[in-house]
């Protein structure tokens, strides 16, 4: 039966099961996959109740003894197994980076309408300002030029036209400079625009093609160097890191850090988990493994040890409070 299950009556309800996970209406999908894949790694540790463990538990994916959490049966261990969920994780995150791609897309056509709007309101209005008061200023020198005709002699009216040509380039230099700068900040926006979508299309698709099979501490090293770049380029943060990139980085962390300590790296490994965020989906993760580390009789001396030196490590921090608890 677990080996042949689409062939008989198991198959109809598996597919219905696939379909519920994908489009839960109780919680985030993606989210959901996740929890599924802690407690299918998790060896029946207990876990924090959670909307998504009891949307599993409805849908019967799994089952909870004494406050445990474990798969149900051996069909769904089968099925629904780790290369499953982390097929259907990306899949759904591709489906969400797309639609996030064309909020930034209206968004950033949007802000650029609204400067360009703007700027030529704003120069219109400069402009209508600087030509009423050339006008006035004109109409000021002719009745002066009227009244020293009749004074003054020829040697005069020379110095009147050079005073004419050094007023018509007091008044037109700073229109002509306003028309050249408006037409400077243009051309930056839109350059700066496209560079900036670029590279966040370059960055996305970078993320969305990583192997999580092969992770090794030169992807998470090429991660951390593209986010440093990014932020360099990006001084005033009009643009973010995207959100797919920085969920492949943590994942990529928490994946590696057992490999490293498996080498006998574990300050490495540590050092690696203590970059996840406080706000990432995968703290919890890595704070199962500084725990397992801390408690460790091979490990537990160097663990506390390097916890107690490092200053900012937010596993850690959780560590703490659950360890208060």
């Amino acid at each position: 039966m677990v080996e042949n299950w689409q062939t008989n009556n198991v198959g109809k309800y598996i597919e219905l099961l696939k379909k519920n996970l994908d489009n839960s209406q109780r919680c985030n999908p993606i989210q959901l996959l996740q929890e599924y894949r802690k407690i299918l790694l998790s060896d029946n540790r207990i876990f924090p109740k959670t909307k998504e463990q009891e949307e599993l538990l409805t849908l019967g994916l799994i089952v909870r003894e004494e406050n445990r959490l474990k798969i149900t049966n051996l069909i769904y261990l089968k099925v629904f197994n780790l290369d499953y969920v982390e097929r259907q994780i990306a899949k759904l995150q591709k489906i969400i980076d797309l639609q996030e791609t064309n909020k930034v897309d209206n968004t950033s056509n949007l802000v650029i309408n609204n400067l360009k709007n703007n700027n030529v309101a704003k120069n219109k209005n400069l402009l209508s300002i600087y030509f009423d008061k050339a006008n006035n200023y004109q109409n000021h020198i002719k009745t002066k030029i009227k009244n020293q005709i009749n004074s003054k002699n020829h040697k005069n009216m020379k110095k009147i036209k050079s005073l004419i040509i050094l007023t018509g380039i007091i008044i037109f230099l700073p229109i002509f400079l306003i028309i050249i700068n408006d037409f400077l900040v243009k051309n930056k926006i839109k350059q700066l625009d496209f560079s900036q979508k670029l590279a966040i299309h370059n960055l996305r698709k970078f993320c969305n093609n990583i192997n999580f099979s092969n992770s090794n501490l030169n992807l998470i090293f090429q991660l951390e160097q593209k986010k440093k770049e990014f932020s360099k380029h990006n001084p005033n943060n009009l643009y973010v890191f995207p959100n797919v990139c920085e969920t492949a980085l943590n994942e990529l962390r928490v994946l590696t850090a057992p490999e490293l300590a498996k080498e006998g790296k574990t300050i490495e490994a540590i050092r690696i988990l203590c970059n996840v965020p406080a706000d990432s989906e995968f703290l919890i993760e890595a704070t199962v493994w500084l725990d397992h580390w801390y408690r460790s009789s091979n490990w537990g001396k160097e663990t506390k040890l390097y916890l107690k030196e490092v200053s900012d490590c937010p596993p850690r921090e959780k560590l703490r409070v659950s360890n208060d608890k």
